[in-house]
């Protein structure tokens, strides 16, 4: 059996190299404390490499479904929480910094937990820039698509100009392709 603190220790580092999901799925079962310990869980989830174990998160949720673990309510409900934020479920990664405030505090109403009301007032500047950046990136995954299918009437140094006409128009993922051939073509009639 891996030792407790050897065990924790190690995903600690591990998940120093992933991202916040997965960050907060295994520091939410280290606070727990039952998980990390549990024969089952240990044996058929965690991976080791050369030099730290991981969690195999798929496996975890694959035993969860099945009722392969063992335990009280409140701890299985801490798996399937912890399970739910390192797969990314409900797409909490994707959401931009007052919608994730938001979520918190409606998770802390859910939970009963008072909330801290820290949701953030509207800043119109913010949101502005804000949807600049997510219209670009809109914008330039477009392109790459684009790119991958052959078509090659935009290199990649007038990706970013494709991206800030992409914002300054407010393209959205839906009505990007007819940016891409209105761009397209102020670009020829410039020529």
């Amino acid at each position: 059996m891996i030792d407790y603190k050897e065990l924790t220790d190690s995903l600690r580092a591990w998940i120093a190299t992933q991202d916040a999901p997965v960050r907060a799925a295994v520091e939410l079962l280290i606070e727990q404390g039952h998980w990390f310990r549990d024969h089952t869980l240990i044996r058929e989830c965690i991976g080791a490499d050369d030099w730290q174990y991981y969690v195999r998160w798929s496996r975890v949720r694959e035993l969860l479904d099945e009722g392969r673990f063992i335990g009280s309510g409140g701890e299985l409900a801490v798996l399937r929480a912890a399970v739910m934020l390192a797969c990314d479920t409900l797409s909490l990664s994707s959401l931009d910094r007052i919608n994730r405030a938001a979520t918190v505090d409606a998770l802390g109403r859910a939970l009963g937990v008072p909330t801290t009301g820290a949701v953030p007032a509207f800043d119109d500047a913010q949101v502005a820039k804000d949807t600049r950046e997510r219209d670009r990136v809109f914008a330039l995954g477009y392109l790459h698509g684009r790119a991958d299918s052959g078509d090659t009437r935009i290199d990649i140094d007038q990706a970013h100009a494709f991206g800030d006409f992409c914002a300054a128009s407010g393209a959205t993922w839906s009505t990007t392709p007819k940016a891409f051939e209105q761009y397209v073509h102020e670009q020829e009639m410039k020529r």
